[in-house]
């Protein structure tokens, strides 16, 4: 199945895409919140009604292909002020010259063509500043603005359930993206901020890798990213990019260089 569903708090559904990236159907008593939707290859908005009648919202965590790709199956979608979609056509060429079906683990929807892969993500219908209170009826989500993965990155706390919905802020994975225009500092708050919070989270509910993870996790990552200082970093190449990397315990902390004209 390309898509894999699974209850993994009350009220919540992890929604995998392709093994690859996780969205999450959160729901109150009168809307429901999808955190992120996937690369758009298949119809998360099928998926999704399969699994609520109530009207839904889409919170995007981050603007990256694979977070956004399927915004077009829904009416409303919410996201940072200072992300910007510029980069989507971009990412969807790349996917179309370089991905195979080996790059995932669970095999493409029937009659889907990696050479025809060009998803239409409309522009959001509402910005968020961060501070928001979302309020789902018998449960609310507050928007956190968390610059690191990109300036306009955000994650979604619940409260009341004691739950995180990261994005790619915080993953369990060796790979740590640090966005343009986000400079360490900010990264380093960023996880500070979070860190601090970890106590009183039950669990934490990622884009990508292992869901749900726990506390500790996340303490892990921020110990390791306030380690870093800019003379870490040396060239190296990521996935074929070059980027600017350091390693800090078995994290890599990567930025990403802009690519020259005509490159992949």
């Amino acid at each position: 199945m390309w898509f894999e569903t699974a209850i993994v708090a009350p009220g919540v559904h992890r929604i995998t895409e392709g093994g690859m990236v996780h969205a999450y159907l959160v729901q109150g008593e009168t809307w429901a919140v999808l955190v992120d939707s996937g690369f758009g290859i298949g119809d998360i908005g099928e998926v999704v009604r399969g699994l609520t009648d109530l009207p839904i919202l889409v919170v995007n965590t981050h603007a990256h292909l694979d977070h956004v790709g399927g915004n077009a199956h829904f009416d409303t979608v919410f996201m940072h002020r200072r992300e910007s979609l510029a980069e989507v056509a971009e990412a969807a060429r790349r996917f179309r010259e370089m991905a195979t079906q080996d790059d995932f683990p669970v095999p493409f929807p029937e009659g889907f063509a990696v050479e025809h892969y060009a998803p239409q993500v409309p522009e959001p219908t509402h910005r968020l500043a961060g501070g928001e209170m979302i309020d789902l009826g018998g449960r609310v989500l507050e928007v956190l603005p968390t610059p690191g993965h990109t300036a306009g990155s955000i994650c979604l706390l619940d409260e009341g359930s004691r739950l995180l919905f990261a994005g790619d802020t915080i993953t369990d994975r060796p790979l740590q993206g640090i966005g343009e225009g986000v400079s360490l500092a900010e990264y380093q708050a960023t996880l500070r901020l979070l860190a601090e919070m970890a106590p009183d989270l039950d669990l934490l509910l990622p884009g990508h890798g292992p869901s749900p993870l726990v506390g500790s996790a996340l303490e892990e990552l921020a110990g390791a990213a306030l380690r870093l200082e800019e003379s870490h970093f040396q060239a190296a190449q990521v996935a074929g990019r070059p980027v600017r990397a350091a390693n800090v315990g078995r994290f890599t902390f990567f930025v990403r260089l802009p690519l020259e004209s005509g490159s992949a």
